[in-house]
């Protein structure tokens, strides 16, 4: 694996794990309950990241495609993509984002659903990754709405860094309703 991807698929891995852990923090018959009318369950925080992850899973892979095709050539370098993207201002909670249209998880949504979502989200993001492997992609280029035009490496670290945001919302809820 390229050096530059692992260090990518080793961020997206800790910032998972530490979903995971405070996901399972939460008592499973607490997970599908909200704080209050205006905020989300640990369900719908899952099936917001389950959403998000899915939709920059095929971006990625569309411009990926698409830079192939007129002849994307291999990643040279080996400096680190972590200074890339600002992962500590993103999960920084003090101000509040609100998510888009498309990103807004259902308030039915169950904490097994959401769960298998992210499960299924994250291999779909996976398969890009492997496909992409030792490709150039920070010349692979897509438009962020708040952030601007981002590489493949800029959005691997944004999902990483938006999972840990989440994780922190996901810590919360679950102190409110347990």
């Amino acid at each position: 694996m390229h050096p530059r991807i692992q260090q990518a698929v080793t961020h997206l891995d800790v910032t998972r794990a530490s979903l995971e852990q405070a996901v399972n923090d939460v008592p499973e018959n607490s997970r599908e309950r909200r704080p209050s009318d205006d905020r989300w369950s640990v369900a719908q925080v899952v099936q917001h990241l389950a959403m998000v992850e899915g939709r920059i899973a095929a971006l990625l892979r569309a411009k990926w495609e698409e830079a192939r095709a007129v002849g994307l050539g291999k990643d040279q370098a080996t400096s680190p993509i972590t200074p890339s993207f600002d992962v500590d201002g993103l999960k920084n909670r003090s101000a509040a984002l609100v998510a888009r249209e498309g990103s807004i998880p259902e308030p039915s949504v169950t904490s097994v659903e959401a769960l298998k979502a992210l499960s299924a989200s994250r291999a779909t993001l996976r398969a890009f990754i492997d496909d992409a492997d030792g490709d150039d992609l920070s010349a692979v280029m897509a438009p962020h709405g708040r952030f601007g035009l981002m590489s493949v490496y800029d959005w691997l670290m944004f999902i990483g860094g938006h999972e840990a945001r989440h994780t922190e919302q996901v810590r919360e809820v679950g102190q409110q309703v347990a």
